[in-house]
């Protein structure tokens, strides 16, 4: 945005780093899952 203090991305480069922060969210989204599932995991076990 002019005027805004950000530099604007060439759109191909905006494009590249779009894919970039939609990979990153499937892997942040997958840890998340797996440290969901493990704190299930051992919240079972404690009970026990």
């Amino acid at each position: 945005f002019v005027g805004s203090g950000h530099k604007q991305l060439p759109a191909s480069e905006q494009e590249r780093r779009m894919l970039e922060l939609e990979k990153e969210v499937k892997e942040l989204q997958r840890a998340n899952d797996i440290l969901q599932e493990a704190l299930g995991f051992f919240a079972a076990r404690r009970k026990k």
